[in-house]
């Protein structure tokens, strides 16, 4: 009961947020989706390939180890601005990957779902700092309980802000919105919502914005079935990338 009513205080502190909470409790209500899990890792640990390998399949030139190169220093600065908060934000993706993806691809209109500290909005934006058109919209939903608003992009130095907007909603409103800011999308990145539902919900939304040749990026596909789901659902087959124990799914957009 105390934990309840420590949720309901912190979504009654931010009442824009309060449409996921009725929505998390529908699905409560109503019981989750089953996820499968040992399927899904059992299929990602069959076709997982590195993340240069990955490079290979998709066509991009980028090396790994000269994109960590060129991250060191941005990194390094980073973490002394995070490092004293480890522990208050997931993790982050593969900044190798999202680089590599971005400035090959040349993305100039870049969707991503889930930020906690920004590596990931760090390297695509670093990734895409040549262009001055390019733009990065992030949804991020706040850390239900956690207190650290304040914290979410703090990767993120200020010279590379001005190139990226951040929406502070749930995904359900909080796409659909960057949507209307960038009409179709050179890459999409989704590490938000890891249920189901809430994969079944972005997939679609974020493929149809996608532009022809455009990558769809999802972080974690081995939670559940969802993104290999979708994929047979598309009729296409992904490229599932090992980083770090986890498994990212990238899907092409044909063009």
């Amino acid at each position: 009961m105390v934990a309840v009513l420590r949720t309901l205080a912190w979504y009654a502190r931010r009442p824009r947020l309060l449409p996921e909470l009725w929505r998390q409790a529908g699905i409560a209500l109503k019981g989750r989706s089953p996820y499968f899990r040992e399927v899904a890792e059992s299929y990602c640990e069959e076709h997982s390939v590195t993340v240069q390998e990955a490079f290979g399949l998709l066509g991009v030139s980028s090396k790994v180890k000269k994109i960590q190169l060129w991250l060191e220093e941005p990194v390094r600065l980073a973490r002394r601005k995070t490092d004293p908060f480890q522990g208050k934000m997931g993790g982050g993706a593969s900044m190798e990957l999202l680089f590599g993806l971005a400035r090959d691809g040349r993305a100039a209109r870049i969707l991503e779902t889930g930020v906690a500290f920004g590596w990931s909005s760090l390297a695509i934006l670093l990734a895409t700092e040549g262009d001055r058109n390019a733009r990065l919209v992030s949804v991020d939903m706040p850390y239900v309980k956690r207190n650290a608003d304040d914290l979410v992009g703090l990767a993120v130095p200020d010279e590379l802000r001005k190139r990226w907007t951040l929406i502070r909603r749930a995904d359900r409103e909080g796409i659909p919105q960057a949507l209307e800011i960038l009409g179709e999308v050179d890459l999409a990145h989704y590490d938000s919502d890891k249920t189901v539902e809430g994969r079944n919900f972005a997939y679609p939304l974020m493929w149809g914005a996608l532009s022809p040749g455009g990558v769809l990026v999802s972080d974690d596909v081995s939670d559940n079935l969802a993104f290999i789901n979708f994929c047979e659902t598309i009729g296409l087959k992904p490229v599932i990338v090992r980083v770090e124990g986890k498994f990212a799914g990238i899907v092409r957009k044909p063009r």
